[in-house]
């Protein structure tokens, strides 16, 4: 079993001083963000995805437009196949391997590599 945690927000509308102090908040958050993945942090914020999407949930626009903005930067500093590729060749797991586990195992040894 698994339980999912999503950060919620009020869509404020746009010209609002409630919109903008969420903004504020979005842009100092995901642009820090990397330091929560950090070795000193817990190993729960590795597996956080700014980007991931929720069906029935719209994204907060100021959060869509960041991620828009940060795109290039997001894909390089995510999981590529490459790597995930390169962290199989060396552990050569069988074949029936749980995915979730094998990924989790994955993300801590790419933060160890950096």
């Amino acid at each position: 079993m698994a339980v999912g945690t999503v950060l919620g927000a009020f869509n404020w509308p746009e010209k609002t001083d409630r919109y903008r102090r969420i903004a504020r908040f979005i842009e100092a958050f995901f642009s820090k963000f990397d330091r929560f993945v950090g070795p000193t942090r817990h190993p729960k914020w590795q597996e956080v995805n700014l980007g991931a999407n929720l069906p029935g949930w719209k994204r907060f626009p100021a959060a869509q437009q960041w991620l828009e903005r940060h795109s290039a930067d997001i894909a390089t500093g995510s999981a590529k196949r490459d790597d995930f590729q390169s962290f199989l060749n060396e552990r050569q797991p069988p074949g029936d391997t749980d995915r979730d586990r094998l990924f989790e195992e994955f993300v801590k040894w790419r933060g160890a590599r950096r």
